[in-house]
């Protein structure tokens, strides 16, 4: 799969979150993020992650919300001030906030 390709299953897994097929989502952004790893562009990979962390934080998987979160903090941390940082940091809090109450 090619980039443009795996920007097109980020972008699925956009549309497929918006109308509540979490699972299908889920696959998309996981597809996109083995190319974006794959092809070593961090950036993206950081975009495709936060995405996947929101979906999973709106699915009740706290846990799962946090790990991919944790990891766009990560590289952030190596690429600086990227534009979801801030979102990230976000929905960071918010699984975790979730986990501590036991939803």
């Amino acid at each position: 799969m090619r980039a443009g390709e795996a920007e097109s299953q980020n972008r699925l897994g956009l549309a497929l979150s918006k109308t509540g097929q979490e699972a299908d989502a889920t696959a998309a952004f996981r597809q996109a993020l083995a190319v974006f790893r794959e092809r070593g562009d961090s950036e993206r990979e950081a975009i495709v992650l936060t995405n996947l962390g929101s979906r999973l934080l709106a699915s009740g998987c706290p846990a799962e919300a946090d790990l991919a979160l944790r990891q766009v903090m990560t590289l952030c941390q190596r690429l600086g001030d990227i534009p979801v940082k801030s979102v990230a940091a976000t929905l960071l809090l918010a699984s975790r906030l979730s986990r501590s109450s036991g939803a």
